[in-house]
């Protein structure tokens, strides 16, 4: 893992407490490449720091380089894992570990970067075998303790690596957050809070429910997928239409980083209020 955190700057490193990573480019969901123009503008803007990539879709790093370019970024990587869960597709480990061995020379815009293990999600012995897996060929990764696995698998987790990810949430509705709630039990038993990272959810319900760290989602590239929805209850033109239409949609994704921003700042805000520190 590399931290290069002397070159950011003051502004960025003083908003540095939960960080709320903007999740992926046009990846698998996403035909027109248009799409993610308009998004890393809207980055570029706001000069967001904070981004997630997966290596299960190499398309995504190339189409965010230049927002890395634009200005100091923090990047961490996925697996895949969520993507092998859904559609079946198959990560290989070794070309994984490969591509974090390789990521500085691909990738040398990037300020900070942060790699996370390759899970099965709904499997933690697996998850643990593919941890060890990756640290075995000199890979520093953070490690995942996913849904349903014991309070054992989180003390083991911190003990691994002071920064843990909690996966296989997305789509699971009350239940992630009942398991949340014993995770974050556990871990104010603790000496120290260690940094946590929520894969898949950024919702203020949860970081202004759990002390995470950090989070990732991304929902902010919704409104390609949905259409916008203005606060008037109108919704947004398809932005393919005409100038004025991609004009709104690019002020519209301005407005969408912007909220995220602001919502980093309160869940930072909220929680520095209540004592809460994160270890270096």
């Amino acid at each position: 893992m590399r931290l290069h955190l002397a070159g950011i700057p003051a502004q960025v490193a003083a908003d540095a407490g939960v960080r709320m990573h903007l999740a992926g480019g046009t990846g698998g969901h996403y035909s027109v490449d248009r799409d993610m123009r308009i998004g890393v503008e809207a980055i570029n803007r706001n000069r967001y720091p904070y981004h997630l990539i997966t290596f299960a879709y190499a398309k995504e790093r190339r189409e965010l380089m230049p927002a890395w370019k634009h200005h100091p970024c923090t990047v961490m990587i996925d697996s895949g894992a969520f993507t092998a869960y859904t559609q079946g597709k198959h990560i290989s480990l070794a070309k994984y570990a490969q591509f974090i061995r390789d990521f500085e020379r691909l990738c040398p815009d990037v300020a900070e970067s942060v790699f996370v293990s390759l899970d099965v999600i709904g499997d933690q012995a697996a998850t643990w075998t593919n941890y060890r897996r990756l640290t075995d060929r000199g890979c520093v990764v953070l490690p995942v303790v996913t849904m349903g696995a014991g309070m054992d698998d989180v003390r083991r987790a911190v003990d691994a690596y002071p920064y843990v990810c909690l996966g296989g949430l997305v789509g699971r509705g009350q239940a992630a957050f009942d398991w949340l709630d014993q995770v974050y039990d556990t871990l104010a038993k603790l000496p120290e809070l260690p940094r946590t990272h929520l894969l898949g959810i950024a919702t203020k319900r949860a970081v202004l429910r759990y002390p995470c760290f950090s989070t990732d989602s991304s929902s902010w590239l919704s409104p390609f997928r949905w259409g916008g929805q203005l606060r008037s209850g109108h919704r947004l033109p398809n932005y393919h239409e005409s100038h004025e239409a991609s004009a709104a949609m690019r002020h519209h994704m301005s407005g969408v980083v912007a909220g995220y921003a602001r919502l980093m700042q309160h869940a930072t805000s909220y929680w520095t209020q209540r004592g809460v520190t994160w270890p270096e």
